[in-house]
């Protein structure tokens, strides 16, 4: 029994962004659509709290909609599945992408700001090996 809790404590940790290795790679590891949908709603978020949406001036995208289809084109650009598919993202690199994302949406185009700093590279991000 506690053999069990172990595997189940060690499979929950991993699989929560708490791996510390190198590769990341999981049974319930989100998949590349999982996280481009995923950055696109985090970045998405942050640029509505910081500007809104609308057409004011300073203001890229009318609504939620246009702003998520924008990330989320980007993003598949970016990774394209030769690169990023069968569960080659890390998680790591990931959420250092994700959060330099989120720290540009606020001052201009996240988008160019992410790709100048390359933290959200294929090159940075597709790095585990593939499943």
């Amino acid at each position: 029994m506690k053999t069990h809790f172990v595997s189940l404590a060690i499979l929950v940790a991993t699989s929560s962004g708490c791996n510390t290795s190198t590769t990341d790679n999981t049974l319930l590891e989100p998949t590349r659509d999982q996280r481009i949908d995923s950055l696109a709603v985090a970045t998405c978020s942050r640029y509505q709290a910081c500007n809104g949406y609308g057409t004011a001036s300073g203001q890229k995208y009318p609504d939620q909609a246009t702003c998520l289809t924008d990330y989320t084109t980007k993003a598949a650009t970016m990774w394209p599945v030769a690169d990023c598919g069968n569960g080659r993202i890390s998680n790591a690199a990931f959420v250092s992408c994700e959060e330099s994302t989120k720290q540009v949406a606020c001052t201009g185009d996240a988008w160019d700001g992410v790709v100048a700093y390359g933290s959200c590279t294929s090159a940075k991000v597709c790095t585990d090996q593939p499943q």
